[in-house]
């Protein structure tokens, strides 16, 4: 078990800096002492109450939030220096920006990662995001010693990048599983299936993210749509502030009669592990649109 860590958190309402309880909760027992990781403020307490430290960053997604970016920056930069960070693995892009800026600013020099989750700058991404974003990371591919990419077309850019001496560039082909800790089960599988009236011989598809824009579940409702199958059912588990927006564009594209909306509970990834015999729940609630 943690004697003591150095942890930083962040408070925010995507979840690009939030991570649920039960995640952090499972990889505490592996963590060394001394080490700094990051949190859900929902963790705050446990870890406070095991004599953890933690640090606070007020690093935002937005890279508008300049007041609060630049307050973070600052932070990190101090505590990479007080606390001699030697390694700095960052992830969505304004936290990218701002540890590899922080990393520069400080006195030490630390060792940079950044997994890119999927480059706002791709073929046929609108320009500002070429504008904004790829410049971005071209200015900073610079201070970086590893990028690690999940997909071909972002592998391929990355890789004209010009990153620090002997830098690399990586792919993977997605975050990892255990697949040794999933499996199929028949019998929750039909009971589940029961549960939210969805037939035994149905094709399911399920999508657990934050249901924003940016994780882009319309484009699956327009594709469902298009196809106006009778034995297709998509599940969007998740929470966020688009899904009136999903149930608009259901009716203006004349597909009501295509989908139910019911809620439905969603089992946890850490408790249960189970959804439905190709995929796991992983929110508090489930938004499910059957195609009829």
């Amino acid at each position: 078990m943690i004697d003591s860590a150095k942890v930083l958190y962040s408070k925010g309402n995507n979840d690009e800096c939030y991570t649920p309880r039960y995640v952090v909760e499972a990889i505490l027992p592996f963590i060394p002492k001394d080490k700094v990781i990051w949190c859900p403020i929902e963790t705050f307490e446990k870890l406070k109450n095991e004599g953890i430290i933690l640090h606070h960053i007020d690093i935002e997604k937005s890279p508008f939030a300049l007041k609060a970016n630049y307050k973070a920056l600052k932070q990190l930069r101090r505590i990479i220096d007080n606390e001699n960070i030697n390694l700095i693995h960052c992830h969505n892009p304004m936290g990218a920006v701002t540890a590899r800026l922080a990393a520069k600013c400080s006195h030490k020099n630390p060792y940079v990662m950044y997994t890119a989750h999927g480059f706002h700058f791709y073929q046929g991404a609108p320009v500002k995001n070429w504008l904004l974003f790829y410049m971005a990371e071209k200015f900073l591919a610079r201070y970086t010693n590893a990028i690690i990419t999940i997909n071909k077309e972002d592998y391929e850019r990355a890789q004209k990048f010009h990153l620090k001496k002997d830098g690399i560039v990586g792919q993977i082909y997605g975050v990892g599983v255990n697949l040794d800790r999933f499996k199929k089960m028949p019998e929750k599988n039909e009971q589940i299936r029961k549960q939210i009236d969805i037939p035994q011989d149905a094709f399911h598809i399920v999508t657990a993210a934050e249901i924003n824009t940016n994780k882009n579940q319309k484009v699956i409702i327009e594709a469902i749509g298009a196809l106006k199958r009778d034995d297709i059912f998509y599940s969007i588990c998740g929470k966020g502030n688009n899904i009136e927006n999903l149930k608009k564009l259901v009716h203006e594209k004349n597909l009501d009669r295509y989908f139910a909306d019911r809620r439905l509970f969603c089992f946890s990834v850490y408790k249960g592990r189970s959804w439905d015999s190709s995929s796991r729940g992983t929110g508090n609630g489930c938004t499910t649109y059957s195609i009829r």
